[in-house]
């Protein structure tokens, strides 16, 4: 675990570091990631930009160094950041970014989609999501990372599919079906090379992280009463097992593994 992550839980929600500590420019943190490999936290602010006022044009991730709370780097990524996932094996941290609105530009692949950040120098790179969709993406919470095969999974929003893969190695993203959508949650077992993708729809989707085929979809039920998305979905990697709520029956359904 991080060191001193215990004490950065606040950062996550919405507090900041210690005083003197603060990051240089305004905004709000909202998700946040750990870097075990580093004993960091990546922060996605996702209200501050470079001027040092509100609107998160642009926004940027804040590294927290896990033992002293400080603030050591702050880098500006896309013009809003809400999602944050970290490869502790390719020491590499992933930021969502929401699109902006009627962003036609030729700049969407920096203001929009995915920044990818090395974990040792913080230099950020936009993601090349143009298999997806040639414009502004919105790629926010919902990144999980699978370190047996360095891909991450992500939610996106302004494309035909609700879920696409990030390769680890050269940072192109490609499509998967929409069929596994609507996408609400993503779950990764690394020990199984396992992917678990939650629909609003009721269905648990289960990939094979080697090649991404779906191999079980499974019937557990309907979106939660409250937030419209199907959000809560956990993995034991010890026995192999995922674990998720029966909404509609007040319970969790039979554990599949």
């Amino acid at each position: 675990a991080c060191i001193g992550v215990a004490r950065l839980v606040g950062v996550a929600r919405g507090r900041r570091p210690a005083a003197g500590t603060r990051p240089a420019r305004a905004g709000r943190y909202w998700v946040a990631a750990c870097n075990v490999r580093s004993h960091r936290l990546e922060v996605a602010n996702a209200g501050g930009n470079a001027g040092g006022t509100a609107g998160a044009v642009a926004g940027v991730t804040s590294g927290i160094d896990g033992s002293t709370r400080t603030v050591i780097a702050e880098v500006p990524v896309g013009r809003g950041p809400f999602g944050a996932a970290v490869n502790e094996v390719l020491n590499k941290i992933y930021i969502g970014n929401i699109s902006a609105l009627n962003d036609n530009s030729a700049n969407y692949r920096v203001n929009n989609g995915i920044t990818v950040i090395d974990g040792a120098t913080y230099a950020a790179t936009p993601a090349n999501l143009d298999a997806i969709a040639a414009g502004p993406l919105n790629v926010q919470q919902q990144m999980a990372v699978n370190t047996a095969t360095g891909k991450m999974y992500f939610r996106v929003g302004g494309a035909s599919t609700t879920i696409g893969v990030l390769d680890g190695a050269t940072n192109i993203g490609t499509p998967l079906p929409s069929s596994l959508g609507p996408v609400g949650v993503i779950r990764v077992n690394p020990v199984l090379n396992r992917v678990y993708i939650g629909a609003t729809n009721g269905l648990l989707h289960v990939l094979h992280g080697a090649n991404d085929l779906e191999i079980a979809t499974l019937t557990v039920g309907g979106a939660p009463p409250v937030g419209g998305t199907q959000s809560y979905l956990a993995c034991n990697r010890n026995p192999g097992r995922a674990l998720f709520p029966h909404f509609h029956l007040n319970r969790h359904a039979p554990p599949y593994g």
